[in-house]
């Protein structure tokens, strides 16, 4: 039996990856309710971008009706290099 408010996941939706593989091209800090990859409808291939591109930073207490954590995930790059600004900022 499906679980969820969609019945057929996101993983499925081409279109809805693809906007967050270009939302987290585009961020310096991304904050999710809960940890990301775990029980989520992202495809093994955002997962993996995911994971590359951004370190946790740290807690910002508990949100939802479940009370899942608010997690803030920052831009790593392995040279210790300031993470970049996304690109509409026009930086």
């Amino acid at each position: 039996m499906p679980v969820g408010f969609y019945p057929y996941g996101f993983r499925r939706l081409t279109r809805w990856q693809l906007q967050w593989r270009q939302e987290l091209a585009a961020s310096s800090t991304v904050i999710l309710t809960g940890p990301p990859c775990r029980r989520t409808d992202w495809t093994p291939l955002l997962c993996r971008q995911f994971e590359r591109d951004f370190r946790f930073a740290g807690s910002a207490g508990r949100a939802t009706p479940a009370l899942l954590p608010v997690e803030v995930w920052r831009r790593y790059d392995p040279r210790g290099l300031p993470s970049h600004a996304p690109a509409w900022l026009g930086v």
